[in-house]
């Protein structure tokens, strides 16, 4: 299931010299929710991860280029520094770029942010489907 449209949606999305930008609200009614601490929601982990894949997916299908889609071969590192909870009207910034390598894979750093706060590092290893 894609996570876009039924945990968080995307309010904007930009590219610059550094990479890729973009902002993203929460749902906050998600099913995710319900069973995630249905008390005190709290976005999991590996939707963390998720978002970061299908927001490059999304970025790269708009390029132009014959482009089907990433897997992750690694998670190299992740660092889950802050919380992400739903709600309040915050948004989220997923600030992702993409590290050169020498081999045919794809490796994404990923920091994910909030009114200055970090929540989220990650260095993601993928590769094209």
């Amino acid at each position: 299931m894609r996570l876009q449209n039924n945990l968080y949606s995307v309010n904007a999305i930009h590219q610059s010299e550094e990479g890729l930008s973009c902002t993203i609200h929460l749902m906050e009614d998600s099913p995710v929710y319900k069973a995630h601490f249905p008390t005190q929601p709290v976005t999991p982990g590996a939707c963390i991860v998720q978002i970061a894949v299908e927001i490059y997916e999304g970025f790269k299908g708009l390029s132009g280029q014959e482009f089907k889609g990433i897997d992750i071969v690694k998670v190299k590192n992740a660092k889950f520094l802050k919380a992400m909870i739903p709600g309040g009207g915050r948004s989220f910034r997923y600030s992702i770029r993409e590290k050169p390598a020498d081999d045919a894979l794809t490796h994404l750093q990923v920091v994910v942010t909030s009114d200055d706060v970090i929540y989220a590092k990650l260095s993601l290893i993928c590769k094209d489907i």
